[in-house]
């Protein structure tokens, strides 16, 4: 079979993709392969397993346009990245692979997970197109799906003890480690490395990223990760994982047996993901991550914090970070925030830290700056709570669990668009990342000023440096400062904009308020 001619072998058969055509900023050609199975349908009894292998094809198969995406709610936030339904839902478990050719080059590899809360999301967003990544820095880029919802964290382990070959705890994560063995197994056709992959991802990306460091079948299968928002604190518990068990079951008006849960194959999809948002309302979960990963199960028998704290990954590189102003996204247009008075701020934390942590941390924020607003106030507060003291957390962990390399970051250039309320906030550094300031969107989200390319050009060959070299300096923009490590005594962090900064332990008194 001739490889010149877009094809490229998978361990289940051959695929046929698309060459695309040069552009002034492209520097190589790029092969573009979507839509690849790495996992049978998720039909009937199929629905809430673990997945299974993909069925094995003969003739070569199209791999020239996108596939459906896992079953979802379309949310806002994933329309404006350009996310669109396709037909085919049962087949979602698909992904993705753009490459500078299809020979024995051994590339390093970028494996994406994409964010969404768990509940939305697919690798065919066009802000994850791994193009110029693969043209411009000579690199595999790799965008996968995954379960979402009820369908992949979905945990009835503890109601319903001998169901878990009907329903598996933490099937989505089972399907991320499912596109990582394909990775290992097939990659090598595609050009790539199989010993030099790099996992990157955002939101519940970069939470799933931190999940599989604790997924004892996850090791092997990753050299390096790169976590963008995101971290180890988002995850269940037995207790609160059979709450939304039952709250779901509950919806559906299943019983909670075996019975009961092979029974769910049979519900259409539709359904299932009305009885997923519905059970997700009835919970009001404080973190507002009512499907998540859950610890106690045999994927996740321990909580990942303390697995990569102990040392089971000795050696890795990481590379994490936070926006400046990673809740804006989410509270800039609250209308409950309208009115919030430093009480409003107090009650509304106390529920995660208790009364009394709750006055110290929010008095010395109201204190910090006086002038501002009490709904900016509690902005930052909570950034800090979901994003940057977790972000914190984990590359202590990281460092006492003899990771090899770490890196620290903070997105820092504001949006102008609305006005400027949304600062730097949650998602926005993505088009960066990726160099795709071109695709659908991204100006409603970032306008259109000519500095944006200027950051791309800092972030883009970055991350790719890390990839290939577990260092974003050895590659980097000409224009960039010296990215020094991070450790717990100087913490460094560079500071991502138009002019980056490499600062020592930013906002480190804030993030000392609260408890360990």
């Amino acid at each position: 079979m001739d490889l010149n001619d877009n094809v490229a072998i998978t361990r289940s058969g051959p695929v046929q993709g698309t060459a695309l055509a040069l552009d002034e900023r492209h520097q190589r050609p790029v092969t573009r392969f979507l839509g690849i199975p790495f996992g049978a349908p998720i039909s009937g009894p199929a629905r809430f397993a673990a997945p299974r292998p993909e069925v094995p094809w003969s003739e070569i198969r199209d791999a020239t346009s996108y596939r459906a995406f896992c079953p979802q709610s379309v949310s806002m936030i994933g329309a404006l990245l350009g996310a669109r339904n396709v037909p085919g839902a049962d087949e979602c478990l698909n992904l993705n692979v753009w490459t500078p050719g299809t020979d024995d080059a051994a590339r390093p590899v970028m494996v994406w997970i994409h964010g969404g809360a768990y509940v939305t999301g697919a690798g065919s967003i066009p802000w994850y197109d791994g193009h110029r990544f693969a043209a411009n820095h000579d690199v595999v880029v790799v965008t996968i799906n995954y379960r979402l919802g009820a369908l992949g964290f979905l945990d009835v382990s503890a109601i319903v003890p001998d169901a878990d070959d009907l329903a598996a705890p933490n099937a989505g994560l089972l399907d991320q480690i499912a596109a990582l063995e394909w990775v290992r197994d097939c990659i090598a056709s595609f050009g790539g490395d199989p010993a030099n992959v790099t996992v990157f991802g955002e939101s519940a990306g970069a939470f799933s990223i931190a999940t599989l460091l604790g997924v004892p079948s996850a090791r092997g299968l990753l050299r390096r990760a790169i976590l963008q928002s995101g971290a180890t604190a988002h995850i269940s518990g037995p207790e609160r994982a059979s709450q939304m068990a039952r709250a779901f079951l509950d919806e559906l008006g299943v019983d909670p047996t075996r019975d009961g849960i092979a029974s769910l194959g049979d519900r259409g999809i539709d359904e299932i993901i009305a009885a997923s948002e519905a059970a997700a309302v009835t919970t009001k979960v404080p973190d507002g991550l009512p499907w998540q990963p859950s610890t106690g199960t045999p994927s996740l028998p321990q909580h990942p914090h303390d697995v990569i704290r102990s040392g089971a990954w000795e050696g890795i590189d990481v590379l994490l970070g936070t926006t400046r102003d990673e809740m804006r996204l989410f509270t800039a247009f609250d209308p409950t925030l309208r009115a919030i008075d430093a009480d409003g701020i107090r009650q509304r934390l106390a529920g995660s830290v208790g009364p009394a942590a709750a006055e110290a941390i929010a008095d010395a924020y109201l204190a910090d700056h006086p002038e501002r607003s009490a709904a900016d106030t509690w902005s930052e507060i909570s950034t800090d709570e979901v994003f940057r003291v977790p972000a914190h957390r984990l590359a202590t962990a990281l460092h006492e669990g003899g990771a090899n390399n770490l890196w620290a970051y903070e997105f820092v250039w504001p949006t102008p668009v609305f006005g400027g309320v949304l600062g730097s906030c949650h998602a926005l550094e993505i088009p960066f990342v990726f160099d795709n300031l071109h695709q659908p969107g991204v100006t409603m989200f970032t306008g259109d000023d000519p500095e944006r390319q200027l950051i791309a050009d800092l972030l883009h060959p970055a991350w790719a440096s890390f990839a290939r070299h577990g260092d974003p300096n050895v590659d980097a923009s000409p224009k960039a400062p010296e990215w020094l490590s991070w450790d717990p005594d100087e913490r460094h962090t560079l500071l991502l904009s138009a002019t980056p900064e490499l600062v020592s332990d930013p906002r480190g008194e804030a993030l000392r308020r609260w408890p360990a």
